[in-house]
């Protein structure tokens, strides 16, 4: 976007977009997924739900029953920005996902979307992930990503963007790996973005290429602990502004793998999570539930993330 209109937007797009992440506006990589955020975005070599397609496509190849998620987010709680006409906004992700087994792999269908009042991102993503050979599994995903202004009193003042408000569209794809050493480690590689997309709006402005790479062990424990510990660790780079970023991440789950707790660090948050499980016939319901706490926000309750899965 041009200076002079990034100068005039609203507190709401200047704190989402600027205060936590200083650099390139456009679909940051603030993390998608209840379970993931949970583990402090250490996932890409778990993706073994439906969260897998935002993550690690190759993972869907391990799920073996159809699987409904819906996720909500509310970012940043009581921040509460002002918008252009002195009103507050409040700031928020949803999220839907469908995987469905076939008999070579996995395909998913996943809906993710950043809204405000009036600013929207939206991604729409087609996965499909299968195992290649041996122990290695891998996915793709094509992706078509748009983001939107709705117009009101502020774009009619704003001479660079229409007084109906505007929008920008396009398509992408990523590609993905994950390879499996018995049932305790795992590696994982996810390649974001890879054919260039541009959203600016009077300028060239492309959606960075995002790499993924990450490790998980499950930890032996004596079975007679009813305990499952699984570490991860992972790193993610953004091309634009070559960052990269180091997660660290843990879950445990007990009471039969009923219930489960998570904790997680990474260079912008502290997070921890939690899941309980419900057996009803066929019929599996998770729910699961996240929170982050900013290290840059300071007059914030954190984030708070919720989700709810059925397996059939």
């Amino acid at each position: 976007m041009k200076t002079k209109m990034m100068n005039r937007l609203p507190i709401t797009i200047i704190v989402f977009l600027f205060i936590t992440f200083p650099t390139q506006a456009y679909f940051r990589d603030i993390g998608v997924g209840v379970r993931p955020m949970g583990m402090g975005g250490a996932y890409t070599a778990v993706a073994d739900d439906g969260n897998a397609a935002m993550w690690n496509s190759a993972g869907l190849a391990q799920i073996k029953k159809q699987e409904v998620m819906l996720a909500y987010t509310a970012l940043y709680a009581e921040l509460e920005p002002s918008l252009y006409n002195s009103e507050n906004d409040r700031l928020g992700y949803h999220f839907v996902s469908y995987i469905c087994p076939l008999k070579s792999g996995s395909i998913g269908f996943s809906w993710n979307a950043f809204q405000s009042y009036f600013y929207d991102e939206n991604t729409l993503c087609l996965s499909y992930g299968r195992r290649l050979i041996w122990n290695l599994y891998t996915g793709i995903n094509i992706k078509r990503t748009g983001w939107s202004v709705e117009g009101n009193e502020y774009t009619k003042l704003d001479n660079d963007i229409p007084d109906d408000g505007v929008s920008r569209n396009g398509f992408t794809f990523d590609l993905a790996f994950l390879l499996k050493r018995g049932n305790n480690f795992s590696l994982g590689f996810s390649a974001e973005n890879l054919l260039p997309v541009d959203v600016g709006l009077n300028t060239n402005e492309t959606i960075p290429l995002n790499l993924r790479t990450g490790v998980a062990y499950k930890v032996n424990l004596p079975k007679k602990l009813d305990i499952k510990l699984l570490t991860l660790l992972d790193t993610t780079y953004r091309k634009r502004n070559s960052a990269m970023d180091v997660r660290i991440g843990a879950e445990s789950w007990f009471l039969h793998e009923t219930a489960c707790l998570r904790v997680g660090l990474n260079s912008t948050s502290v997070t921890s999570g939690l899941s309980y499980c419900i057996p009803i016939s066929k019929l599996g319901i998770r729910v699961d539930y996240a929170f982050i706490y900013p290290f840059s926000i300071q007059e914030t309750y954190g984030s708070h993330y919720v989700s709810i899965s059925l397996r059939i």
